[in-house]
C-alpha cells in the first residue's frame, strides 16, 4: 500500500495488524518492510528504496516524459532472480547447443510460444532489462562455435540476415498482442 507520511504508515500498519489478529494471522516481520518510492518529486532518503514482487523489481529508474525529457520514476522491470531463473531454464532445460540437428524453423516453432510469453510478461515494463535473457537465447541457439554452424548457415542462406533480425524468432519481434 502507498502512504503519504510515516504517521499514516504507522496508523495503517496498526489497523492491518488488528484486522489480521481477528483472523488469527500476523504480519511476518522478516518479510514486511517499508520502502521509499523515490522519484523526481520525492527527494527524501530511506534505507530501502526497492522491492521485488511477482518477478519484478520496483525501484527508481530513469525515464522519459512525453516531451522526451529525462526524469526519475519508481517503476518495475524484470527482477534479477527472475532473470537468472529464465537464463537457467534456457541453459539447463532447453539445451539449445545440443539441438543443432534441428532446423531454424523447428527451433522457432518450439521456442516462440515460451519466448513470446516471457516477452509479454516481463517486457511489459522496461524491456531493455530483459536483454540478458534474450541474449542468452541468441548465444545458445546461434553463436556457439561447437554446434550451431548449420543453424547459422540456415539463417544466412535463407535471408542473408543475422539472428537479431531473423523474423522467425519471437525474441526479436517485440511484444505480441494476444488474439
Amino acid at each position: 500500500m502507498h502512504c503519504r507520511s510515516l504517521k499514516q504508515l504507522q496508523w495503517i500498519k496498526k489497523r492491518i495488524e488488528q484486522r489480521l489478529k481477528l483472523c488469527k494471522l500476523s504480519l511476518n516481520d522478516k518479510k514486511t518492510r517499508v520502502v521509499y518510492c523515490k522519484d523526481s518529486r520525492r527527494s527524501g532518503e530511506w534505507t530501502c528504496q526497492s522491492f521485488d514482487f511477482l518477478g519484478y523489481t520496483f525501484r527508481p529508474r530513469s525515464s522519459r516524459n512525453h516531451r522526451g525529457e529525462l526524469f526519475v520514476s519508481f517503476s518495475p522491470a524484470i527482477s534479477r532472480k527472475a532473470s537468472k531463473s529464465l537464463r537457467q531454464t534456457i541453459r539447463r532445460e532447453w539445451k539449445l547447443q545440443a539441438r543443432s540437428q534441428h532446423s531454424i524453423e523447428e527451433l522457432a516453432r518450439r521456442l516462440n510460444p515460451v519466448i513470446t510469453g516471457w516477452i509479454n510478461y516481463y517486457g511489459r515494463f522496461c524491456r531493455s532489462e530483459m536483454h540478458s535473457v534474450l541474449d542468452r537465447i541468441n548465444v545458445s541457439a546461434h553463436l556457439s562455435p561447437s554446434t550451431t554452424l548449420p543453424v547459422q548457415q540456415q539463417i544466412s542462406n535463407s535471408t542473408g540476415a543475422t539472428s537479431r533480425t531473423h523474423p522467425r524468432f519471437a525474441l526479436w519481434r517485440g511484444p505480441q498482442r494476444p488474439l
